[in-house]
């Protein structure tokens, strides 16, 4: 089977941080919702920050699609779905959580 130059970066990326591919998603979804609410200058509860962990998810899913269909013949959904779960979940109960409670309220910025 022929390696594409994506997977064999990823590969690079597993090597070099000792993680698994799960962890690293888990990790890579965190770091882009702190860096999307940053860069932006959005708070955590605004959902700027979280569609961009969707669409930067999605769009690393179309790599591996592409890739899944040129070195396998086809596409592994189940995998891409769970890639999507692990990168989003944490970045999303982050969303629900700022959003629905006051646990991260800033009490001189978001009193009523």
């Amino acid at each position: 089977m022929n390696m594409t130059a994506i997977q064999s970066a990823k590969l690079v990326i597993i090597q070099l941080t000792g993680l698994s591919r799960d962890a690293l998603h888990i990790y890579a979804g965190m770091l882009i919702f702190l860096l999307a609410a940053s860069f932006m200058r959005k708070r955590p509860k605004s959902i700027v920050p979280l569609l961009t962990v969707f669409f930067i998810a999605a769009g690393v899913e179309v790599l591996d699609a592409r890739d899944d269909l040129h070195t396998l013949g086809h596409w592994r959904i189940a995998a891409s779905v769970h890639d999507v779960i692990n990168t989003a979940f944490w970045p999303t109960i982050l969303f629900l959580i700022s959003r629905f409670t006051n646990l991260f309220a800033n009490k001189e910025t978001d009193a009523p």
